[in-house]
């Protein structure tokens, strides 16, 4: 059964209490992440056999209906009527090309994002935010300091972009259990990190004085 679409906060004993007896009494991997490309049907088949695309022949959300299928009945179901006028050629998909093709491509991005996140974690650790290093991901999830984290992740944010021109992602909007996170995306190059940076330890230094009548916003009821 694959549910796709589905958060892993969203599997709570108020919200999904039978997917979330189940994930208590069976096996629920904590740091698992989809494989390429990023598909439904394709991770669905690598759950399913363990296997990669190149091995499980699923490349793509479409596909194929056989020619000796029963086109007429085929049109009485929803799933597979969309399909009988758009079938997909799998020998000449552009997902084969990209997993058999050359990666070049692939290892210059990775020392792109590489770069950025070591500017990032000893520019900011020098700011006075030190930041665990992400072993592969454009992304760098970290704790609000300890400072502001009685404001929320939200109210950090806004303060954030107003005293420090940075923009992060509050973690309260990935769920409830996210609001001492944010999030920030490697998408600047090294010297706009290190301006960020710079803006950060500004903010940081002056906070005592000048952040002594924010409060965190009360929950909507």
């Amino acid at each position: 059964m694959v549910i796709d679409g589905l958060r892993p906060d969203s599997v709570n004993t108020h919200d999904a209490p039978n997917l979330s007896a189940l994930m208590r009494e069976g096996v629920a991997f904590a740091h698992h992440h989809a494989i390429f490309p990023t598909l439904t049907m394709v991770n669905a088949a690598a759950l399913a056999t363990g296997g990669l695309p190149g091995a499980t022949g699923i490349l793509g959300d479409s596909m194929y209906l056989a020619p000796n299928l029963d086109l007429k009945k085929a049109e009485t179901i929803p799933a597979l009527s969309g399909l009988l006028d758009k079938p997909i050629d799998l020998e000449n998909s552009r997902y084969l090309a990209a997993l058999n093709g050359p990666d070049d491509c692939v290892r210059e991005m990775r020392t792109i994002y590489k770069r950025r996140r070591d500017v990032m974690i000893e520019s900011f650790a020098a700011a006075g935010w030190p930041i665990e290093r992400p072993s592969a991901s454009m992304f760098a999830w970290t704790q609000v300091p300890e400072r502001f984290r009685h404001l929320g992740s939200l109210e950090f944010s806004k303060l954030l972009i107003e005293k420090a021109d940075v923009a992060v992602a509050p973690g309260i909007g990935f769920g409830e259990h996210g609001d001492d996170f944010v999030r920030l995306a490697l998408v600047e190059n090294e010297q706009r990190i290190r301006q960020a940076a710079r803006g950060v330890r500004r903010f940081f230094e002056t906070a005592d004085a000048t952040l002594h009548n924010v409060v965190k916003l009360k929950k909507q009821a």
